[in-house]
């Protein structure tokens, strides 16, 4: 069944409904199977570029959807939306169920474009000679919107960018993404299918990144369906003592982002709001602002992913260019590590309010009833 009632439907550009239209068509056109379909959507890319490219899955070319070879195309949009539209489609297509297992919620090109503008305003740019790495591609959202701050040779830009997933269709998506903006295909040897939270090794053999930008699956660890097994909570624990319990898992990337940054990186991912104030996730904060500057938080007011969850997006250097957090247009003090809860005050334009105290709820208050999300957002405001 086509998910198209929770696809993104926030303002794009002028032809966004002209672009939601297209992608929903496509996918309506398209006999049910998501890699045929992004396959189909390359190629009509592809010709319309004068570029013959492919959607390579394990190494076998995936064969186009006739349906959608078929299906009207609107040529403003293909012309304006190229290598974005595999990735749209792709989306589209998944399943609601496979969403929420594995966490996959792709970012809309309006948020990936505000979460990047939030950044260099922060005073975390991106320059020329930048690594790049995206932990968790999807469709390659943000390597191209990122591509396309740096400037340059497209040709030598592409070789730059690197990506991994556990989806091997969201690795080839990307790559053939890239290809239609470049021209030409990156190397090989900058994608990888597996996950970024054990490939320490892998990426290590690559070097020090610049800059590590993506959405990272959303995996809360209060359901069992996208609960962490025994050993990955072993394997976290082990990895980040003190890390653990309830933080959802989209943080460990944080963290390992962290580990295979440069000197002078920069990260830009995108976080379940959660982080901000969950008492399971004060050692990750603690951890984070051991390692790095907390130089800007990007918040979402409107839901614009169909994860259901308040989001946010952390802006994070190793060398901040000035001190304080730049939220919306205002730069305040890094709260401490025991809760960043005051930064979504200065996101409202309420005035933040540190409170140090040695009494805790229980010695005020009796807790009768509460939701978890609430209770961590206001334990830290409570005096």
């Amino acid at each position: 069944m086509n998910d198209l009632d929770n696809w993104p439907t926030g303002t794009l550009k002028p032809t966004s409904e002209r672009l939601r239209a297209q992608v929903e068509h496509w996918a309506h056109a398209s006999s049910g199977d998501v890699g045929c379909a992004v396959a189909a959507v390359v190629s009509v890319v592809g010709t319309s570029r004068d570029l013959n490219v492919a959607l390579v899955v394990d190494g076998v070319a995936i064969e186009p959807d006739s349906g959608v070879l078929a299906a009207d195309h609107d040529v403003d949009v293909i012309a304006q939306w190229g290598p974005w539209l595999p990735g749209l489609v792709r989306e589209a297509l998944t399943a609601p169920d496979e969403r929420h297992a594995k966490g996959v919620h792709h970012t809309p090109p309006d948020v990936v474009d505000a979460v990047l503008e939030h950044a260099v305003t922060a005073g975390v740019d991106l320059q020329a000679s930048d690594w790049i790495l995206d932990p968790s591609v999807g469709g390659g959202a943000f390597l191209l919107a990122a591509a396309e701050r740096l400037g340059g040779n497209p040709h030598v830009v592409v070789n730059q960018l690197y990506g991994i997933d556990i989806d091997p269709l969201a690795v080839a998506t990307t790559v053939a993404a890239l290809t239609l903006w470049s021209g030409v295909a990156p190397p090989s040897t900058n994608f990888w299918v597996g996950d970024f939270l054990t490939s320490a090794e892998t990426l290590a053999d690559v070097g020090a990144f610049d800059v590590i930008v993506g959405n990272p699956p959303f995996l809360s660890q209060l359901k069992s369906a996208t609960a962490r097994d025994e050993q990955q909570r072993a394997q976290l624990a082990k990895r980040w003592p003190g890390v653990g319990g309830y933080v959802d898992q989209a943080v460990a990337f944080v963290l390992a982002s962290l580990d295979v940054l440069g000197e002078a990186g920069r990260v830009v991912l995108v976080m379940p709001a959660s982080i901000l104030s969950a008492r399971d996730a004060e050692p990750a904060r603690r951890w984070i602002q051991d390692r790095a500057d907390l130089c800007g938080l990007w918040v979402d007011d409107g839901r614009a992913f169909a994860a259901g969850v308040d989001t946010v997006a952390l802006v994070l250097s190793s060398s901040a260019p000035q001190r304080g957090v730049l939220v919306g247009d205002r730069r305040v003090e890094e709260p401490p590590s025991r809760s960043w809860a005051p930064l979504l005050a200065a996101a409202s334009g309420t005035p933040m309010v540190m409170v140090e105290s040695k009494a805790t709820i229980g010695d005020l208050a009796t807790v009768t009833a509460g939701f978890r999300d609430q209770f961590y957002g206001l334990r830290g405001a409570v005096s």
